[in-house]
């Protein structure tokens, strides 16, 4: 198979999952674990294991997430970042932590001080005791803005807050007011993502509101906010640039347990993945639990699905000289979207329109 966008030398991703939390949130699917902690030096040895393995280590992004990364604590998490820097090449480029308020502390902040790190990401979802309550958090409203505050004092970084905008049960001016919040704070970027009951958590009173999504835009542009990915605001010059690969389709590494990974290859793009168990990943840390090499067709479906969530959209003459020409059962469905007005193109990138992003899920299941 012929792959044009082969090149042994470029600069990946590099996205390291720590899988531990202080406990589980009941909306949660991402894969974490409570009450390991004796596991905590093992697991990160075993990541270290891994990044040694790797065949190619030139980095431009690194992006720690899990789970809870500040609940390792700040000694911890700093030795380990020494180390693995040490055997990575990493150009500065964007290098991401993320945080929960209650376990923030201090003594973590300052760990982050002298490491190359140049953002901070939080897990807020809501700035409402009552709120964060039904959400099953552990921390307060004034934990999350203490330690906004702690970060603006002690580290030059920009800090991005994760909240849900259209939470079950809740009414939208207690989500509002929380917005209203973090953008007087004049955060670098906030994340505002749709609630999903993956894991059946308040799945009988999940909203079916657009008005909340177009209300959360409307009100953040008006901060001066850009709205550049369907979950994703960010002033000026500070979009996530790690996310962004995913959206662009472009390769990263994932490190540790359930950790995903894509590719180039000189045959194609491969995906694979590491098995969502910390007990087996310590013992065998570059085993594979799914691993493929995906056809042209799939590669080309996969980055008009992640284009679209981009407000930019798909540039169709940079995909065509990466993958090759759109088949014309793809470019026959990118026309129906076009006249439904989900879709336009404009200077050959194609992209959703207002209605197209309220409708998402329905035109990527189109186009698959």
């Amino acid at each position: 198979m012929r792959f044009k966008s082969y090149a042994p030398n470029q600069k990946k991703g590099l996205y390291i999952h720590i899988p531990f939390c202080a406990s589980k949130c009941p909306y949660c699917s991402f894969y974490s674990v409570v009450g390991k902690n004796a596991y905590f030096d093992g697991y990160l040895a075993a990541c270290l294991s891994e990044i040694a393995a790797l065949p190619q280590k030139e980095f431009d992004t690194i992006y720690i997430g899990g789970g809870t990364p500040s609940h390792l604590g700040g000694e911890r998490i700093g030795r380990f970042i020494y180390a693995f820097l040490k055997e990575i090449s990493y150009d500065g480029t964007e290098f991401t932590v993320e945080v929960n308020p209650e376990s923030a502390d201090g003594d973590f902040i300052r760990a982050l001080k002298d490491l190359p790190v140049t953002r901070v990401s939080i897990g807020v979802q809501s700035l409402n005791n009552k709120v964060l309550k039904l959400l099953g958090r552990i921390h307060s409203s004034g934990d999350a803005l203490t330690l906004i505050d702690n970060i603006r004092k002690e580290l030059n970084v920009e800090i991005n807050a994760d909240i849900i905008f259209d939470i079950p049960r809740v009414d939208y001016k207690e989500i509002s007011d929380t917005l209203i919040q973090l953008a007087t704070l004049s955060l670098e970027h906030i994340s505002a993502y749709s609630y999903t009951p993956d894991t059946g958590y308040l799945a009988t009173s999940v909203k079916d509101d657009e008005g909340e999504f177009l209300a959360t835009e409307k009100l953040l542009e008006e901060k001066g906010y850009i709205h550049y990915e369907i979950s994703n605001y960010a002033k000026p010059c500070s979009c996530s640039k790690h996310n962004l690969k995913y959206w662009r389709e472009e390769e990263y590494i994932g490190i540790g347990a359930g950790a995903h990974s894509m590719v180039f290859e000189r045959e194609g793009v491969r995906r694979y993945s590491r098995p969502p168990d910390i007990e087996h990943y310590i013992k065998n840390p570059i085993k594979r639990d799914v691993n493929e090499l995906l056809d042209d067709a799939t590669v080309l479906k996969e980055v008009l699905v992640f284009g679209l969530r981009l407000q930019k959209g798909v540039n169709l003459l940079e995909i065509t000289e990466r993958y090759g020409k759109l088949p014309q059962d793809i470019l026959d469905k990118l026309e129906i979207l076009e006249k439904k007005e989900l879709l336009k193109c404009e200077s050959g990138c194609i992209s959703a329109t207002k209605k197209g992003w309220l409708l998402l899920d329905s035109v990527t299941s189109y186009l698959w």
